[in-house]
């Protein structure tokens, strides 16, 4: 997503950061940061691609996130909102994938459409806090 000619515009403003299990370590990467969007595997009923976003409280109500360790983001998001240390605007896009038993897969149809849909969900938010930002400096 980092490479996609989508962000090029808005390259000045944006930082991808790549973590895996970061555990309670996401709440450091996010300090003193305004907007976050985060992106995680995510295992419930749903088909392999489809792409939820979950805003601010609707974390803490995500089901199928993952968590390899017993502590996944989900935990990490919500021991950032007890210590009060989570960002004003934040998101998580969950990506359904398949069961972990069904193993690797050689090929991925599924990946492709869902990088698409990340890709639309967070052009939609870059572009609405850009317009933002945009009448907050002609007020």
């Amino acid at each position: 997503l980092s490479h996609s000619p989508h962000f090029a515009p808005f390259a000045a403003h944006l930082n991808f950061e790549q973590s895996d299990r970061p555990g309670a370590s996401l709440l450091a990467s996010m300090e003193g940061k305004e907007d976050v969007m985060l992106i995680d595997a995510m295992i419930s009923s749903g088909i392999p691609g489809t792409v939820k976003v979950f805003k601010n409280d609707e974390i803490d109500t995500a089901d199928g996130l993952l968590s390899s360790h017993g502590f996944g983001v989900v935990e990490a998001l919500a021991l950032g909102r007890v210590l009060g240390g989570l960002p004003p605007s934040l998101q998580l896009i969950g990506v359904e994938i398949p069961p972990l038993e069904e193993g690797p897969s050689p090929r991925q149809p599924w990946l492709e459409e869902a990088v698409a849909k990340i890709e639309s969900a967070l052009m939609v938010q870059i572009s609405a806090k850009n317009c933002e930002q945009r009448l907050k400096t002609t007020s």
